[in-house]
């Protein structure tokens, strides 16, 4: 458009320099929406832990197994909480971490670290 040559839109015949420069500058827009949601989705899978990349899906394969092992050795703890009427994951997360029983990363509980363990004890008696 800075060139000063004249276009015509054969799919739309009407378009004058005006119509044109308001499409380009919404099609930019658009373009600029798909690289910051492209750019947080890859932000927020590399926080999770995600590898990306060339071995990508076997790291996270590995990654998955590692995590379902962990689970099915701390379902005994969980059964036993269970048992003494600690049902809520925020309680269940609170005695874990008095119990000095260590996340998979070595760090402290929260209700929803308890939460993704339990749902990924429920998803191995499923299979």
């Amino acid at each position: 458009m800075e060139s000063g040559v004249d276009r015509l839109a054969l799919d739309m015949r009407q378009a004058n320099r005006f119509t044109l420069h308001i499409m380009v500058a919404v099609a930019e827009q658009g373009a600029r929406a798909v690289s910051e949601r492209t750019r947080a989705a890859l932000a927020a899978a590399n926080m999770r832990g995600m590898q990306m990349g060339k071995n990508a899906a076997a790291l996270n394969t590995k990654r998955g197994e590692r995590a379902d092992d962990y689970a099915a050795r701390l379902r005994p703890v969980l059964i036993e909480l269970q048992a003494k009427g600690i049902t809520s994951v925020r309680r269940t997360a609170d005695a874990l971490n008095k119990r000095g029983v260590p996340t998979i990363t070595g760090g402290q509980w929260h209700p929803t670290t308890v939460q993704r363990v339990l749902e990924r004890l429920n998803s191995q008696v499923a299979q």
